[in-house]
């Protein structure tokens, strides 16, 4: 893994909603190539930190960089699709009028977009075990099926970090296994830094090299070296 260089920081955020502190003075530095793991239980205000490093809110006060560069402040919102993330929510999320193959080139559709793009999702598209699903909709896809869809799709534009928030919800714990060994050798192979969301333990120690936990708005290193 390499260290050498922070990808994300965090920088004294603070969020609220409706007078309540959902985020307190939050600090984080994430380093490019490193896989970390945010827990805390329902409502610790895990979701809200995904949604402001996304870009999908802004903050009431601090700042977030990537790679040296501002994204987010108060005054300041680079759009998400201008942020080179891959973004994995609880739900697939998948265009229901889109095939499975349309859905993940779609991310690639981007005046920035690497060269050899298209060989590279064919990497993915091998990783995740989806070829026979290429041609399918998302309506006839199963709840594993669609999961590893939207995983292809937020790595198929080869982005820098990769965020997921509890992209394993309701699978059962078969699944859930083969669904965390996917994950953590695609992110590895491919040289992905992760952010993933959860509130389960046994993800967590599988996927992550520090892990930090949300509690009442407030952010603690609770492990590394899982």
């Amino acid at each position: 893994m390499n260290q050498s260089s922070v990808l994300l920081k965090v920088s004294r955020l603070n969020k609220s909603y409706e007078k309540r502190k959902i985020l307190e003075n939050i600090s984080l530095e994430v380093m490019s190539g490193e896989s970390v793991v945010l827990m805390g239980p329902s409502g610790s205000g895990k979701t809200t930190l995904f949604r402001l490093i996304t870009g999908l809110e802004l903050p009431d006060s601090g700042e977030i960089y990537l790679e040296n560069r501002l994204v987010s402040s108060p005054k300041i919102s680079i759009p998400p699709f201008q942020r080179n993330l891959g973004v994995v929510f609880q739900s697939p999320a998948l265009w229901p009028h889109m095939d499975v193959l349309s859905n993940i080139l779609f991310a690639t559709q981007k005046k920035d977009t690497p060269a050899g793009i298209h060989e590279f999702v064919d990497l993915v598209i091998d990783e995740m075990e989806i070829r026979p699903l290429l041609k399918a909709y998302p309506s006839r896809l199963s709840g594993g099926e669609a999961r590893r869809v939207s995983i292809a799709r937020a790595l198929a534009s080869r982005p820098r970090l990769m965020l997921m928030d509890e992209p394993l919800t309701n699978l059962d714990s078969t699944l859930k296994d083969k669904m965390l060994e996917m994950i953590k050798r695609v992110t590895q192979e491919f040289e992905t830094t992760l952010i993933y969301i959860t509130h389960d333990d046994t993800e967590a120690r599988y996927v992550s090299d520090k892990c930090y936990r949300l509690n009442n708005g407030v952010l603690t290193l609770e492990s590394t070296g899982f």
